[in-house]
C-alpha cells in the first residue's frame, strides 16, 4: 500500500470515527490508532500489530500490517486536541523529523532473515516504512498540506497526510 491509498483508506473508512475522537480531547492518537488498525483488519481480515517493535531495538512503530510480503511500518502523529499545530508537544515539522528518523533506524535485514534451517521457503519481506499525520486545526491541516500525498475527510474536518521514508 503507498502512502496516498493509506490516507485514501484513512479517510474513507475511519473519518467519522476520527472527527469524534478529536472533540473528546485528551491523548486521541491510540485512539486514533485503534480506529486505524480496526479498519484496516475489517477490510484485510488481518489484524495489524499495534507497537509493532523495531528488530534489534527497544524501539516501536504505532503500528504495522502486511498484505502478502509486504510490511507496512506506520509511524502516526495526531494533532494535539488541546495544542493547536502541535503533534506529541511539538511542532509539525520537529515531529516529521523525529519520526523519519526513527523509521530510517527500522532494520528490515533482520526481519528478513530465515529464523532456522527447517525454513528453505521463506520469503524475503519487502517493507514499507510510511509516516501518518491527521490533524484538525487551520495550522494542522496547512502543515499536512506540506506532504506530498494529502487528502481531505469529505466534510473538509480532517486533514490526512502521509510520506514514503526510504
Amino acid at each position: 500500500m503507498t502512502p496516498r491509498l493509506l490516507v485514501n483508506f484513512i479517510r474513507d473508512n475511519c473519518s467519522e470515527e476520527l472527527a469524534r475522537s478529536i472533540t473528546g480531547g485528551a491523548s486521541w492518537e491510540l485512539i486514533a490508532e485503534n480506529i486505524i488498525c480496526q479498519a484496516i483488519f475489517k477490510v484485510t481480515k488481518k489484524l495489524p500489530t499495534r507497537q509493532f517493535p523495531y528488530p534489534g531495538s527497544t524501539k516501536t512503530a504505532d503500528f504495522a500490517f502486511t498484505d502478502d510480503t509486504v510490511l507496512h511500518v506506520v509511524e502516526l502523529k495526531v494533532e494535539s486536541a488541546h495544542e493547536v499545530g502541535k503533534f506529541a508537544g511539538n511542532s509539525f515539522a520537529a515531529a516529521k523529523s523525529a519520526d523519519k528518523a526513527k523509521l530510517e533506524t527500522f532494520n528490515a535485514t533482520v526481519l528478513n532473515q530465515p529464523t532456522s534451517a527447517d525454513v528453505p521457503q521463506h520469503v524475503p519481506f519487502t517493507v514499507v516504512k510510511i509516516q501518518v499525520f491527521i490533524g484538525y486545526s487551520g495550522p494542522g491541516k496547512a502543515s499536512i498540506g506540506t506532504m506530498t500525498n494529502w487528502t481531505d475527510s469529505g466534510d473538509g474536518l480532517i486533514r490526512y497526510g502521509a510520506n514514503l521514508v526510504e
